[in-house]
């Protein structure tokens, strides 16, 4: 009881001292400190001996964050990064006052939101806060250091910030935007191509990374061995692999001699090697092949 009677009248003592300092706050930042510090160990002197006391030591803080973020940003479908941050006061006596800022040279590309940056804890306590990254769709593949820090700035009422009583936690960690990867295939022209034998023909067309990153692209003629095994010879190969966008022939010769019609299929096959996303584009051209007596008598009919 004379504890709790000598805790009562010592904090009256102390928050009329804090009133006085109130009305003086316009000193300069060395004397303001100097009295922060002042207040905050009278205030100490009201606390229990470690013997006795449970939990951290006064304004002691901590902060946990959960995982390095990634920001999809393919259309469709995009998503944001979220890092999940946990502060807790360790003390066990005092309330604490604290601020959340950051530090992050990601912008414009990405940008970064904290979704509350202010908030008081009760010995013990803990809140939970995220911290959001976003980037438009398609932007390119980066990545970045960010900083978060949690600032002990009063001690009940007693202001602490600035002063050597003000703890501090920090998370620092690395937010990326996922490269993906996405392909397209142009044929201007995919109307079918009459063949006669022993004749070549070229074929035409455009491909084009849409992915946010540097990929390489696969080509190749799906059914290249029923086209061998029906006589035509592929010129530029079944198989075709590059780095960048580029207008690409193929060059197919069909064989001296065949007595039937045939018509088939050309496959094309067009895809992302991106380890993270691969897209495939299909596309399809009719070939019809007829001999040269076939045609002869087509003709003469």
């Amino acid at each position: 009881m004379v504890m709790q009677n000598n805790r009562f009248f010592c904090t009256l003592f102390i928050h009329h001292i804090h009133q006085i300092l109130r009305y003086r706050w316009s000193m300069a930042g060395k004397e303001r400190t100097f009295a922060a510090v002042l207040v905050a160990l009278l205030f100490i002197s009201l606390l229990p001996s470690p013997a006795t006391a449970q939990g951290g030591v006064p304004g002691s803080i901590s902060m946990d964050c959960v995982g390095d973020p990634e920001v999809t940003v393919k259309p469709g479908q995009s998503s944001d990064g979220v890092v999940t941050c946990t502060v807790t006061n360790e003390g066990s006596i005092v309330a604490e006052s604290v601020e959340v800022t950051n530090e992050f040279g990601g912008g414009p590309i990405i940008t970064m939101t904290i979704s509350e940056d202010s908030f008081t804890l009760e010995p013990g306590d803990s809140k939970d806060f995220t911290a959001t990254f976003s980037a438009s769709d398609r932007a390119a593949v980066v990545q970045h250091e960010f900083t978060i820090t949690a600032t002990v700035t009063a001690w009940g009422p007693i202001p602490v910030d600035g002063s050597i009583l003000s703890s501090t936690a920090n998370h620092t960690g690395d937010v990326a935007i996922k490269p993906y990867g996405m392909v397209t295939l142009d044929m201007p022209d995919k109307s079918s191509r009459n063949m006669e034998t022993s004749q070549e023909i070229s074929i035409t067309f455009q491909v084009e990374n849409d992915g946010n990153d540097v990929d390489t692209i696969d080509i190749r003629i799906t059914n290249a061995n029923e086209l061998t095994q029906l006589g035509f010879v592929i010129q530029s190969g079944e198989y075709i692999q590059q780095k960048t966008s580029n207008r690409m022939v193929y060059r197919i010769n069909s064989r001296s001699s065949f007595g039937l019609r045939v018509k088939l299929q050309q496959k094309f096959e067009i895809k992302s090697l991106s380890k993270q996303v691969a897209t495939l584009t299909i596309q399809r051209m009719l070939l019809i092949l007829t001999s040269s007596l076939l045609l002869k008598r087509i003709r003469q009919a």
